[in-house]
């Protein structure tokens, strides 16, 4: 059985996750898609998860007893319903966005 956890600790079972890529907020990146039960799960509860960027960031699949982090996954990109399931697509930073928010929030520090 698999599981996603986000950021905010929130865990919700998945049917099947796939790693791909997409082309969003003009860049081609790394991407999850989270395949859940559409019995399971409202479009309501996934679509706050996932718009919050609270809970994005590094997000932890759990299969069986193992857990994989995936850093930087804080852009959502899709929440849309087919064939009797929720897909979820959520989109990692770019490397260079990475270095610019660290570049950033070492700016800010010097500035307090």
């Amino acid at each position: 059985m698999s599981y996603i956890k986000f950021a905010n600790e929130t865990q919700l079972e998945t049917k099947m996750i796939n790693k791909v890529n997409i082309f969003s907020k003009g860049a081609s990146r790394d991407a999850l898609e989270i395949f859940f039960n559409g019995a399971s799960h409202d479009f309501n509860e996934l679509l706050e998860i996932a718009s919050n960027a609270d809970n994005l960031g590094t997000l932890t699949v759990i299969d069986n007893d193992t857990a994989y982090l995936y850093p930087n996954y804080e852009i959502f990109h899709a929440l849309k319903y087919e064939n009797s399931e929720y897909v979820l697509t959520i989109g990692q930073l770019t490397e260079q966005e990475v270095k610019y928010n660290d570049l950033l929030a070492r700016i800010e520090a010097l500035e307090k």
